[in-house]
């Protein structure tokens, strides 16, 4: 997928521990955000919505062990949705659709909730839109204050673009590193340089637009887009249905974006590399699905 490739980040690092030295002197660009640690898994799969906002099928295309497909589908079965409205009328529809569950420990073992629900529609392989995709999109420098650092992540972009194609606003809504271990002032620190180094290259970026989209509200013209941060590719690195512990910081609000239940509730964790999530979502769940007990 050519927008993957032009936004992974290849270094000849391994993933692991933060060491103790680890940019001396480097102050964050806001206010300390808290670090959260968890497991997830991303869950990827077609739903098929009814007239009336039910769900009639639900196919995952992710490996699951039986007993989770199994309590996990009975859990999507359940939802309702409003009904989807094309050209004015209730319809049905068929949609991609992605569930990150989320396993914190409980006791001996995990207890497992869904942590978001989104529905990508687009990505490298089938672009935002035809009057709306990437053109250039030059990837970040890897941060020299983190030259042999052990360390990965993901930082997910939200920006404004313009009708002449430039970036006009740019926000890192939020960042996430993979499989580290730190204390939490080392984390931000790391999180932090992702960040600085992600938000410069991103406002050299240019998209196709067309004039009809240029013209068009700020919301229509916003896309939340996955930068890459990753050690020298390995097997099984990031494998479908590969549980990951990651370490997070909360979502920032985009300030340009109205509070609307049209925009989609996308974080780091919903997102994969190479894909490009518009602003605005068709698709919206009437049910209150986050933090749904799954097993």
């Amino acid at each position: 997928m050519e927008l993957a490739r032009k936004l992974m980040m290849a270094a000849c690092l391994s993933v692991g521990l933060i060491p103790t030295q680890l940019l001396a002197g480097s102050s964050a660009a806001s206010a300390p955000q808290p670090i959260e640690s968890v497991k997830i898994l991303q869950v990827d799969g077609w739903i098929q919505i009814t007239e009336q906002g039910g769900v009639a099928d639900f196919q995952t295309d992710s490996p699951l062990v039986p007993a989770l497909r199994e309590k996990l589908g009975r859990i999507v079965f359940s939802w309702r949705f409003l009904p989807v409205l094309i050209e004015g009328k209730p319809s049905s529809v068929r949609t991609r659709t992605r569930v990150v569950l989320a396993a914190t420990p409980d006791g001996a073992g995990y207890q497992v909730r869904i942590d978001n629900v989104t529905f990508p529609r687009e990505s490298a392989a089938a672009p935002a839109s035809d009057d709306f995709s990437g053109r250039s999109l030059t990837p970040p420098q890897w941060p020299r204050a983190l030259a042999g650092v052990n360390v990965a992540g993901r930082v997910l972009l939200c920006m404004r673009v313009g009708a002449d194609g430039h970036v006009e606003q740019v926000v890192a809504v939020q960042t996430m590193l993979f499989d580290v271990r730190g204390s939490e002032v080392r984390l931000r620190r790391v999180v932090d340089q992702f960040e600085r180094a992600a938000l410069f290259a991103a406002k050299g970026w240019r998209f196709n637009i067309s004039a009809e989209r240029g013209q068009t509200l700020a919301a229509e013209r916003t896309v939340k887009v996955p930068v890459e941060f990753v050690a020298e590719a390995k097997p099984g690195w990031d494998l479908p249905g590969q549980w990951r512990t990651i370490v997070r910081v909360p979502k920032r609000p985009v300030e340009w974006l109205p509070k609307s239940s049209d925009l989609q509730n996308v974080g780091v964790s919903d997102v994969g590399a190479g894909e490009m999530i518009p602003a605005l979502g068709q698709v919206k769940l009437e049910t209150d699905v986050v933090g749904a007990l799954v097993m």
